[in-house]
């Protein structure tokens, strides 16, 4: 699962080491950015640890409060 919905907000030492706080929190959700591996085990992210990214996200519920998260490009 890429994101999970929680009823209290997440530390800071509770991140993963790809995920970064959140940047930006607005009414319709949030902000995030995040530096995944691509899970190819001859990619640099995966042998030196220099991970993909950084890349933004906008996370929130729709109307039927489902988690969406879209993609908003290399930060």
């Amino acid at each position: 699962m890429l994101f999970e919905v929680r009823q209290q907000p997440v530390t800071a030492n509770e991140l993963d080491d790809n995920v970064t706080a959140i940047e930006e929190q607005t009414d319709s959700g949030a902000i995030v950015t995040k530096m995944p591996t691509c899970g190819d085990e001859m990619c640099h992210c995966m042998i030196d640890n220099e991970k993909h990214g950084p890349y933004r996200y906008h996370v929130y519920c729709d109307d039927r409060g489902k988690v969406t998260v879209d993609y908003l490009g290399k930060a």
